[in-house]
Protein backbone atom coordinates (compact mmCIF):
# COMPACT_ATOMS: atom_id res chain seq x y z
CA UNK A 1 0.00 0.00 0.00
CA UNK A 2 1.06 3.66 -0.94
CA UNK A 3 0.47 6.80 1.75
CA UNK A 4 0.10 9.87 0.21
CA UNK A 5 -0.05 12.95 2.95
CA UNK A 6 -1.60 16.44 2.08
CA UNK A 7 -1.12 19.19 4.58
CA UNK A 8 -3.78 21.32 5.05
CA UNK A 9 -4.60 24.58 6.99
CA UNK A 10 -5.98 22.26 9.56
CA UNK A 11 -3.74 19.41 9.70
CA UNK A 12 -2.91 16.74 7.76
CA UNK A 13 -5.14 14.41 5.69
CA UNK A 14 -3.65 10.87 4.42
CA UNK A 15 -4.77 8.66 1.75
CA UNK A 16 -4.11 5.26 1.28
CA UNK A 17 -3.89 3.60 -1.88
CA UNK A 18 -4.08 0.20 -1.84
CA UNK A 19 -2.59 -2.74 -4.13
CA UNK A 20 -6.02 -3.32 -5.38
CA UNK A 21 -6.49 0.73 -6.41
CA UNK A 22 -3.37 0.54 -8.14
CA UNK A 23 -3.51 -2.77 -10.06
CA UNK A 24 -7.29 -1.79 -11.25
CA UNK A 25 -5.41 1.61 -12.50
CA UNK A 26 -2.78 -0.66 -14.54
CA UNK A 27 -5.80 -2.85 -15.58
CA UNK A 28 -7.61 0.32 -16.95
CA UNK A 29 -4.67 1.49 -18.32
CA UNK A 30 -3.72 -1.58 -20.36
CA UNK A 31 -7.08 -2.43 -21.49
CA UNK A 32 -8.36 1.08 -22.98
CA UNK A 33 -4.52 1.93 -24.34
CA UNK A 34 -5.56 5.66 -23.17
CA UNK A 35 -4.26 8.32 -21.36
CA UNK A 36 -5.65 7.51 -17.37
CA UNK A 37 -6.77 11.33 -16.06
CA UNK A 38 -6.99 11.25 -12.20
CA UNK A 39 -8.13 13.58 -10.02
CA UNK A 40 -7.89 14.14 -6.71
CA UNK A 41 -10.64 16.41 -5.00
CA UNK A 42 -7.61 16.66 -2.33
CA UNK A 43 -5.37 17.95 -4.47
CA UNK A 44 -7.42 20.07 -6.76
CA UNK A 45 -10.36 21.37 -5.03
CA UNK A 46 -14.00 21.69 -6.97
CA UNK A 47 -15.93 24.21 -5.99
CA UNK A 48 -19.80 23.99 -5.30
CA UNK A 49 -22.27 24.78 -7.60
CA UNK A 50 -23.98 27.82 -6.18
CA UNK A 51 -25.63 31.14 -7.44
CA UNK A 52 -22.82 32.60 -8.72
CA UNK A 53 -22.45 30.02 -11.13
CA UNK A 54 -25.77 29.40 -11.69
CA UNK A 55 -25.70 32.94 -12.93
CA UNK A 56 -22.40 32.67 -14.67
CA UNK A 57 -23.91 29.58 -16.90
CA UNK A 58 -27.27 31.71 -17.64
CA UNK A 59 -25.47 34.81 -18.59
CA UNK A 60 -24.94 35.31 -22.19
CA UNK A 61 -21.71 35.08 -23.38
CA UNK A 62 -21.20 38.74 -24.73
CA UNK A 63 -22.23 40.15 -21.04
CA UNK A 64 -20.50 38.31 -18.77
CA UNK A 65 -17.88 39.37 -16.53
CA UNK A 66 -14.26 38.00 -16.38
CA UNK A 67 -14.88 36.27 -13.30
CA UNK A 68 -18.13 34.54 -14.64
CA UNK A 69 -16.35 33.91 -17.67
CA UNK A 70 -13.44 31.95 -15.98
CA UNK A 71 -16.43 29.98 -14.09
CA UNK A 72 -17.72 28.59 -17.45
CA UNK A 73 -14.50 28.24 -18.72
CA UNK A 74 -13.82 26.00 -15.56
CA UNK A 75 -17.06 24.19 -15.75
CA UNK A 76 -16.76 23.84 -19.58
CA UNK A 77 -13.18 21.98 -19.13
CA UNK A 78 -14.46 19.67 -16.05
CA UNK A 79 -17.89 18.54 -18.34
CA UNK A 80 -14.79 18.68 -21.30
CA UNK A 81 -13.52 15.38 -19.11
CA UNK A 82 -16.11 13.68 -18.35
CA UNK A 83 -17.62 14.16 -21.47
CA UNK A 84 -14.53 12.06 -23.13
CA UNK A 85 -14.22 9.61 -20.52
CA UNK A 86 -14.70 5.52 -21.65
CA UNK A 87 -15.14 4.90 -17.99
CA UNK A 88 -15.87 6.42 -15.54
CA UNK A 89 -14.84 5.46 -11.63
CA UNK A 90 -15.55 7.34 -8.36
CA UNK A 91 -14.10 6.33 -5.47
CA UNK A 92 -15.21 8.54 -2.38
CA UNK A 93 -15.62 8.19 1.26
CA UNK A 94 -18.80 8.23 2.93
CA UNK A 95 -19.21 11.07 5.44
CA UNK A 96 -22.53 11.11 7.41
CA UNK A 97 -24.06 8.28 5.26
CA UNK A 98 -23.66 10.25 1.96
CA UNK A 99 -20.82 11.41 -1.16
CA UNK A 100 -18.81 14.59 0.24
CA UNK A 101 -20.32 17.66 -1.00
CA UNK A 102 -18.11 18.44 -4.00
CA UNK A 103 -19.18 15.33 -5.68
CA UNK A 104 -23.26 16.61 -5.36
Amino acid sequence: DQQISKHTGSGTISLYRTRDQIKLQDTLRCALQRQLLQTALVEKSVPHFDGARLRALSTPSESRTLEQQQMVDYADTLIAELQEAIVLLIAAPMYNFTIPSMLK
